[in-house]
């Protein structure tokens, strides 16, 4: 592998001649057609701002480059397809790291170059092709037009979403209430100065790195308001806990040869790491100039079927630009997947040339169309067009060429972000500020001892940093007024002292004094206030408050404080609000912050069909629909948005399954269980449910039963080694774990293991 550690090389010179572009003639108009440029047009949205040496800076300090992955299940199960298919020892499913660990796991034998034995040494690679729109994590295509907000749509509604989905194992494509989609609005309004010009993709990380994101359910996307900044005080707190772990690039360089030709074949070394992030399920935005691409359409090549799907289809060949032009089209887009079997006849021959060979499928955010040669929403863009000098013999000339994933250096450059398991913040600042002209305010949290009036550390957030207008442009926080501070508004902010408290090493049962300071730039009578300043938890609940102040600035700052200890984790337990039903030899489940509890016997013994939900941030119980069954001594699991109930008893042992749908509040029969069993387990890992063990007919079983709700089916597993039933289960990390139990239907009990 050629890929090494560079750095983002500033692009602080003239728009035309940039260094490592080639310069030749123009290409031969006779050559060209009617569909081999995109027409632009200001009904198609664009909006990736060139980086100032402040943001190229930000990227140094704080993203990794070219940072090595490891092979996570999805990999290795995509891997071992390929294998499977070419008769080659496939790789042991053990050996990947867990999904949200790619980059973290040391010494993992599942990584791309490493070789693998059974029977024979087989040197593994990544799959000829990978397609991660086609996994429930990836939201529908989005339409950003026509406004500048293609990085929002790339980084936060596509990127993050996907990312987040992926580690949470969300349904996103069924998301019809949008509380698995993150709001582009969220990172467009809050980062782009209160004008519609786009955004530098090096503050939408910042954003989600420090901030996180709202949904898209509570703040919705509007391309006719991007000055609005979202007000509602739950979303801030909710953001915190999606807020981004790491992020970093990837780029491609040839170290061994001429770097403006790096990749020369469809499997060349040189693409493999970025198609094995690919293959873990990640995906990666670029910025390019979309106005200068050229296209061709996708040619069939007749010794493979591989290719038939896409033959016709357009397809970039190449960013590149006549005399008199210039590089047009400032767009990020997200790469989701690549193919190494699509054939691109660059040169017209009609012969498959060597370079000639794969292309990478990128999303786009105009709309699900096949207009402006997109396919559905999606561009295929060869990997030739990463070269500044085609690799093709005889490829089209012309007067410049540069690489399709520029980064204003000439390099192709490409991000990626992931996002956290579980964010569990220390301690939150809820604060309530008024003013009439946000761009002229900078929020700081902060800490000392409670001995001092002033803190000694602070840190300050992209978000609330002198955000949201400038002198010619500014505006209140609904993003309402004239541009010169006549309009006063309250906002609601919530952000995180969480980094603050693991940067400093602050310590739990330990009373320190917890700052809110916020600065006014401009003494010209438009002055900030503090209305009111509260210290939660993540759950919303107070914690210390200031209750209503009237803290002033106007050209300067002005502080406030609350005293609190970061509590020790409990080991206690607390009693919650009872529900007014009574019931035993029920099954339970979460979804999207409730309890469900469904079946059971209740007081008097009768089997239950009934469903309640608790939600434990207002302790309230709620009746929902009731199954068609009743049923006791059944397992419970939640996949994909739905909750399942399968099994159990009622005259006799069921192999009935129960899909609810809490959107609708509706019951679905599915496809029954092949094996009627009640006292069994049932967990969801990987987008499939499994119903394991239990009493079959009397007699403890240690069956494994697989369903697949995409295909309602059910299949075969293996067998657990030890046969049990009445066993706790629990599913983590792509793996279930099946903990005690009884091994006959009386009272032998397993040992924990």
């Amino acid at each position: 592998m050629k890929l090494f550690k560079t750095t983002l090389i500033s692009g602080m010179i003239c728009s035309l001649l940039l260094s490592g572009v080639s310069y030749g003639t123009d290409l031969n108009s006779a050559s060209t057609s009617n569909y081999e440029r995109i027409k632009p047009s200001s009904a198609l949205g664009l909006g990736e701002r060139k980086a100032t040496q402040k943001e190229i800076d930000w990227v140094k300090e704080n993203m990794s480059v070219n940072r090595p992955i490891h092979n996570n299940k999805l990999a290795v199960e995509r891997i071992n397809d390929e294998l499977k298919i070419k008769g080659r020892p496939q790789i042991d499913p053990d050996t990947a790291v867990p999904i949200g660990e790619e980059l973290s796991a040391q010494n993992n034998s599942a990584t791309i170059s490493t070789t693998y034995a059974t029977g024979s040494a087989a040197s593994i690679a990544a799959p000829s092709f990978v397609d991660n729109s086609t996994l429930a994590c990836f939201p529908p295509i989005g339409n950003q037009n026509p406004l500048g907000s293609c990085v929002a749509f790339a980084t936060t509604y596509y990127q993050f979403t996907h990312m987040t989905g992926l580690l949470k194992n969300w349904d996103v494509k069924n998301d019809a209430v949008n509380m698995r989609k993150f709001s582009p609005s969220w990172t467009y309004n809050l980062c782009n100065n209160g004008q519609d010009k786009g955004l530098y993709t090096s503050d939408a990380y910042r954003l989600l790195l420090d901030n996180g994101s709202v949904l898209w359910a509570d703040f919705p996307y509007d391309n006719t308001n991007y000055k609005k900044w979202c007000l509602t005080n739950t979303s801030w707190t909710n953001a915190v806990k999606y807020r981004a772990s790491e992020t970093g690039y990837l780029q491609i360089i040839d170290s061994s040869s001429n770097n403006n030709t790096p990749v020369t074949s469809e499997t060349d070394p040189d693409l493999d790491l970025v198609k094995n992030y690919l293959n873990n399920g990640y995906i990666l935005t670029f910025a390019t100039h979309i106005w200068s691409w050229r296209f061709k359409t996708i040619s069939n090549n007749p010794s493979t079927t591989a290719d038939d799907s896409y033959v016709g289809k357009y397809i970039c060949y190449a960013k590149a630009i006549n005399s008199g032009e210039i590089y047009d089209g400032r767009h990020l887009m997200t790469i989701v997947g690549y193919n190494d079997n699509i054939w691109t006849d660059i040169n017209g021959n009609g012969t498959v040339d060597a370079g000639e060979k794969g292309a990478f499928k990128i999303a786009n955010s105009w709309g699900a169309s096949s207009t402006s040669n997109m396919d559905n929403g999606y561009y295929y863009v060869s990997y030739d067009a990463l070269n500044v000098v085609s690799s093709v013999s005889g490829a089209p000339t012309f007067y410049s060429r540069d690489v399709v994933f520029h980064n204003d250096s000439s390099t192709n450059t490409m991000y990626w972000v992931t996002a956290k398991e579980s964010s569990n913040p220390s301690l939150l600042a809820k604060f309530t500020v008024s003013h009439s002209k946000r761009s002229q305010m900078k929020v700081e949290l902060g800490y000392s001892d409670i001995s001092k009036t002033t803190p000694v550390v602070t840190q300050s957030f992209i978000a609330l940093n002198y955000a949201g207008g400038n002198y010619l442009y500014d505006y209140a926080f609904d993003g309402t007024g004239d541009g010169t501070g006549n309009t006063i508004c309250d906002g609601t902010f919530t952000l995180d002292f969480t980094d603050l408290v693991k940067a400093n090493g602050l310590a739990t049962g330990t009373t320190k004094r917890w700052y809110l300071k916020v600065t006014d730039s401009s003494a010209d009578s438009k002055p900030v206030t503090i209305k009111n300043f509260s210290l939660i938890n993540s759950s919303g609940t107070v914690l210390q408050t200031s209750g209503t102040i009237s803290k002033t600035a106007d050209g300067s700052s002005t502080t406030t404080y609350l005293d609190y200890a970061l509590s020790t984790p409990s080991s206690t337990w607390v009693n919650k609000t009872n529900a007014s039903i009574y019931r035993t030899y029920a099954a339970s489940t979460s979804y999207n912050g409730s309890i469900y509890f469904a079946g059971g016997y209740n007081e008097n013994l009768a089997k239950q069909n009934t469903l309640w939900a608790y939600n434990p941030s207002s302790a309230t119980w709620t009746a929902k629909a009731n199954m068609s069954t009743p049923r006791i001594e059944a397992g419970a699991a939640t996949l994909l948005n739905k909750i399942y109930v399968v099994g159990g008893f009622n005259t006799s042992a069921l192999n009935s399954i129960e899909e609810y749908n809490p959107s609708t509040d509706t019951w679905t029969t599915k496809t029954n269980m092949p094996t009627a069993r009640n006292f069994l387990g049932v967990a969801a890992a990987n987008g499939k449910l499994y119903a394991i063990g239990g009493l079959v007919n009397g007699v403890v079983s240690n069956k494994v039963e697989e369903y697949d709700p995409t295909t309602n089916t059910w299949k075969t597993k293996t067998s657990m080694p030890t046969a049990r039933d009445s066993f706790g289960i629990v599913s983590y990390n792509g793996k279930i774990y099946v903990i005690g139990g009884r091994t006959t239907g009386n009272t032998k009990l397993i040992p924990l293991q």
